[in-house]
């Protein structure tokens, strides 16, 4: 959504292990550096409503959206709830 936006509708979160946030939002699946600048997006036809990490390593995303639930193996994975917190990279300038 653009910073100036104020319903993106953002419903479900995760992190990965490099500090990106995935967020759930009417538009699709949006990607944020841990500053919260969107770095990536997936726009999709409708709301995305949840997005989880799973499988066996921990790098498939899962996401729900239109009453259906899609798949995608990343090369990043899941923070570990038991890992130490993970130190912000120095900004981009």
């Amino acid at each position: 959504m653009p910073d100036t936006a104020d319903d993106s509708g953002a419903d479900g979160m995760e992190v990965d292990s490099a500090g990106r946030l995935y967020v759930a939002t009417r538009l699709g699946l949006q990607v944020c550096d841990q500053a919260g600048a969107s770095i990536a997006s997936s726009p999709r036809r409708t709301a995305v409503s949840n997005v989880v990490f799973g499988g066996a390593d921990f790098d498939t995303l899962y996401i729900s959206s239109g009453g259906g639930i899609y798949k995608r193996k990343l090369k990043a994975k899941a923070a570990s709830s038991f890992a130490a917190p993970i130190k912000p990279a120095a900004p981009h300038l």
